[in-house]
């Protein structure tokens, strides 16, 4: 065997070594049952094929360890400790070993056969347990779900009644606003008789209204006319204002002492604004 199973199995096991033992990193009950198995069962197939003594020993040995991993991953009793038959089952296939030498052929194929046998049988039992185990989880989820049933069907039924009831007020609300809206309905039939009278009237008032809108028209197209050539004339004059006060400010400031270059800008947009608001 690998000197990683040596030192496995020279120590107590804890929740890593266990896990690697078994080849599975889940948590899980079911994941960790179905490692178990399949590596016992891969073990003890090995078991049934080998020949010499020592290899039988060293699979027993890791039979053994592998049903103190399933312990300690499920947290079954005794699962810090080895198997109390563990040791003496070794102690005794050592002593065996001493006197295979002088054993028949026959005698060594005889045992590897119980071992094998006891090792099919041991399967078995583990393969039952977990099918028991798998069915009860199946059972107690299958209750779970007739409970959840049982309580979603009483609440559908509740909800059920709850409808009926307000469907009939409903009905018996809607019997009453049908009574309003059909006297609504002839209220309203009288009241659009009166208004057709008014919009004969309304119509020879709007055609007189008309009329007049389109002589108002005539005149605000006239004054529309008016007013653009106003503002271009204004546009005109601004733009030669702009331009007088241009050079006025050109004029004095080559009249007064000139400002310094970098002070040209400011002063000039300066005066055009006292200019502006002068003229304004």
């Amino acid at each position: 065997m690998s000197s990683a199973f040596q030192h496995l199995h020279s120590v107590s096991l804890n929740a890593d070594d266990a896990q690697q033992l078994l080849g599975t990193l889940s948590n899980k009950p079911g994941d960790i049952q179905a490692a178990y198995q399949h590596q016992y069962r891969n073990c003890a197939l090995e078991l049934a094929r080998v020949d010499t003594q020592a290899e039988q020993q060293q699979l027993e040995q890791h039979l053994s360890q592998l049903r103190q991993a399933k312990a300690v991953l499920l947290h079954e009793p005794g699962a810090l400790h080895q198997e109390p038959g563990t040791r003496p089952q070794t102690l005794i296939s050592t002593s065996g070993h001493q006197h295979d030498t002088n054993t028949s052929p026959i005698h060594r194929s005889l045992k590897v056969l119980i071992s094998s046998t006891l090792v099919i049988a041991v399967c078995a039992v583990v393969a039952l347990g977990s099918f028991l185990m798998n069915q009860k989880q199946q059972l107690t989820h299958l209750q779970q779900q007739l409970s959840e049933q049982s309580l979603h069907q009483h609440l559908l039924q509740e909800t059920l009644s709850q409808n009926l009831l307000r469907q009939e007020q409903a009905h018996q609300q809607w019997l009453t606003a049908l009574d309003q809206q059909q006297q609504l309905l002839q209220r309203q039939h009288q009241q659009i008789t009166q208004q057709q009278q008014q919009l004969s009237q309304q119509q020879t008032l709007n055609t007189q209204l008309n009329q007049q809108i389109g002589e108002v028209r005539q005149r605000l197209a006239s004054e529309q006319q008016q007013s653009l050539a106003l503002q271009q004339q204004v546009a005109r004059l601004n733009q030669q204002s702009g331009v007088l006060i241009s050079e006025l400010c050109q004029d004095s400031a080559e009249v007064f002492p000139q400002p310094e270059t970098s002070m040209m800008p400011a002063y000039m947009n300066r005066c055009r604004l006292l200019w502006s608001l002068a003229s304004d």
